[in-house]
């Protein structure tokens, strides 16, 4: 099933949300180890270039999965869920959506007010429509550290919530996001 019903998302949803969430893990990760390198090991370049790519295709994920999502009919929450958490659940869900536009945006301002342009795995770079600006690149890092903790910090709470739907309350769904809900 590729769409989605009103009892459990299709395969093109679940695989935007997985391959976002790995995708996702592994450039938080990838941004921690390569900003402890010294500045002067190559690896750290190529680091730097991996990840400003993979924030590249996580926007372009991202603008998909919105697309995909008013597109799509949105599987039913839990009968067991109340309003207060519905609207909680709501708005978590459209926080990270924005913190992986915002993330990456953050990400281009860093990289353009370098002088640079950012690339997409050697493939092709994005214009530089910003240009060298010391002041606005400190910035930049500040506010892309801010939101990549706190996405780090809501996708946590996502994953917990998640596991609590599963074990505690024992309803279907995480099940839903994959792909294996009863009907």
């Amino acid at each position: 099933m590729i769409h989605n019903t009103p009892h459990q998302y299709g395969a093109i949803a679940r695989a935007l949300h997985w391959w976002s969430a790995l995708f996702f893990f592994v450039m938080f990760f990838v941004g921690l180890y390569m900003t402890d390198l010294e500045k002067t090991d190559p690896l750290r370049g190529s680091l730097f270039q991996f990840h400003i790519s993979l924030g590249i295709l996580i926007f372009g994920l991202t603008v998909i999965r919105i697309l995909w999502k008013l597109k799509e009919v949105q599987p039913d929450f839990p009968a067991t869920m109340s309003e207060t958490q519905i609207k909680i659940a709501k708005a978590t869900y459209g926080l990270l959506y924005l913190l992986l536009l915002l993330i990456p945006l953050s990400g281009y301002v860093i990289v353009t007010t370098a002088g640079k342009n950012p690339g997409f795995f050697g493939l092709f770079e994005l214009p530089n429509l910003i240009g060298k600006d010391e002041a606005l690149h400190e910035q930049a890092e500040e506010v892309h550290e801010f939101l990549a903790w706190t996405a780090i910090l809501l996708v946590t709470g996502h994953i917990l919530m998640a596991l609590k739907h599963h074990f505690i309350d024992k309803d279907n769904l995480l099940l839903k996001m994959l792909g294996k809900a009863d009907k």
